[in-house]
């Protein structure tokens, strides 16, 4: 019989039990005495009290001592359940809360990529409001090209290759602006996004690189060493960007060998 079981039986039977008892106790003493008349010689009643207490209050003194023992018991099996109760509740708890915490990431890396394919598309964009020669009709990949040709032959004629391509940029500034503006936040939103670990960074930055053409690329090392571009600057040598540069497209191919323009891993491959 279970213990719980066990107590229900003495909680049911203790009382008719006692009461039994205490009846047979006064027929044990009453009974002798049968022939005697109801009295009120107290002298006999406390010969009655002392008899029935005597006898009864061991026994149900045991009743109560065996009803304190049933009572811690169960108390201790009420917070033995209890405390399993609680541990499958924090467990459930610690559940939710990973689910939740997976929720919330599935969706904060739902929005970021979001954010982040419409950049690269508004990229792509970008690039095809590039003109140049102004009013030549050549835009994107095309003027890009003719830029790079043109920043390269200013320098050969014997002007800073910096300078020539300051000159370029003003010259374009209302397309070629936007367009580095947007490659400096979207390289930016990968930087700044808390939720996202190292190598995740490293993985979004090596995918906006790979939307990027080497001429692009190219231009953007010309960008990043004037003025306005200090910002892209630490982007690109961070994640890299010139990585794939074609040295033959820029004003001289050893201009990626000084170290004041670029660290030399700015140039490489990220192990």
């Amino acid at each position: 019989m279970r213990f719980n079981q066990f107590a229900n039986v003495y909680i049911k039977i203790i009382p008719a039990l006692g009461f039994l008892l205490f009846c047979i106790v006064v027929l044990i003493y009453t009974y002798p005495r049968s022939n005697l008349k109801i009295t009120t010689n107290p002298s006999y009643w406390g010969a009655f009290g002392d008899f029935i207490g005597g006898v009864l209050n061991p026994i149900f003194a045991i009743f109560t001592l065996i009803g304190l023992v049933l009572t811690i018991r169960l108390q201790m099996e009420i917070l033995e359940v209890q405390k399993k109760e609680l541990v499958a509740t924090r467990e459930e708890l610690k559940k939710s809360a990973e689910a939740l915490e997976i929720q919330n990431k599935t969706m904060l890396s739902q929005n970021f990529e979001g954010t982040f394919f419409r950049m690269l598309e508004k990229q792509a964009e970008l690039l095809n409001r590039i003109e140049f020669p102004p009013g030549s009709g050549a835009f994107g990949s095309k003027a890009v090209r003719y830029i790079l040709d043109r920043a390269k032959n200013k320098t050969l004629e014997g002007n800073n290759f910096l300078s020539a391509y300051e000159g370029i940029y003003k010259q374009n500034k209302s397309s070629m602006g936007p367009y580095f503006r947007n490659l400096y936040h979207t390289l930016k939103l990968i930087d700044k996004n808390q939720h996202l670990a190292d190598n995740e960074k490293y993985d979004y930055s090596s995918l906006a690189r790979a939307q990027l053409s080497s001429d692009e690329i190219t231009l953007a090392f010309y960008n990043c060493l004037t003025e306005p571009g200090k910002g892209l600057k630490e982007l690109v040598i961070k994640y890299r960007m010139l990585k794939h540069i074609d040295t033959s497209r820029l004003a001289s191919a050893n201009l990626i060998d000084d170290n004041t323009f670029y660290p030399p891993e700015t140039f490489l491959a990220r192990d």
